[in-house]
């Protein structure tokens, strides 16, 4: 006999139902293994147990919910089995808004140039050392060559800028420099612009932080 053909009376409310109306517990082709209780029983029991303890009941029984239900998102009239117990959207539409939300490069890009110019706006919009005001040309430095050790944590680029967005900018350990500048000093330990403002060079501290003499 096919399993949609069998029937089995349950053990509550002693009437014969379709052996689906039964909770499978063991082999899927053995129709001996599955629970003696209904399912429209076993739910409301546990209805009636919440009740009594004062807690919510959020599913309806299988027996109350209407053959077809309308999705809120997508408007389509679809059977009952399309939704899950409370729900007010179709499996479908449910789906759908669980994909990651994928942001599209041009929007990336921009966002990056707009924080970008914020923050070079907020130094000052030239180079510390030689006034030059080409953004392209532009770069955060930290005085005193110690961004080996910030870039750890920062990582550099946007990572950076959002760090220094959230501390309001900082003037004490961060300045505006041309690319120029900024690599005479790290590499020199001075710029030609203003050679007596010497420092030690990033090599140096970076070795140094390392434990090797230099």
């Amino acid at each position: 006999m096919d399993e949609s053909e069998q029937q089995r009376i349950c053990s509550r409310c002693s009437e014969s139902k379709p052996i689906k109306s039964f909770t499978r517990v063991g082999d899927k082709g053995n129709p001996a293994r599955r629970k003696t209780v209904c399912q429209q029983c076993r739910h409301r029991r546990s209805r009636e147990l919440r009740e009594a303890a004062g807690l919510p009941v959020y599913r309806s029984l299988p027996s109350e919910r209407p053959e077809s239900l309308t999705c809120e998102s997508c408007q389509r009239t679809l059977p009952a089995s399309s939704f899950a117990q409370g729900r007010r959207r179709c499996y479908g539409c449910r789906s759908r808004g669980k994909k990651p939300r994928r942001i599209r490069p041009e929007i990336r890009a921009e966002f990056l140039r707009d924080l970008r110019r914020t923050v070079v706006e907020a130094y000052g919009g030239r180079c510390a050392c030689c006034g030059d005001a080409n953004i392209e040309f532009l770069c955060i430095d930290h005085k005193g060559n110690w961004g080996h050790s910030d870039e750890k944590n920062s990582r550099g680029g946007k990572g950076l800028y959002l760090r220094l967005k959230r501390l309001n900018y900082p003037k004490d350990r961060y300045r505006l420099l041309c690319h120029n500048c900024n690599f005479s000093i790290g590499i020199y330990g001075y710029c030609p612009h203003h050679p007596e403002e010497r420092c030690e060079t990033a090599r140096s501290i970076s070795m140094r932080s390392k434990g090797v003499a230099t």
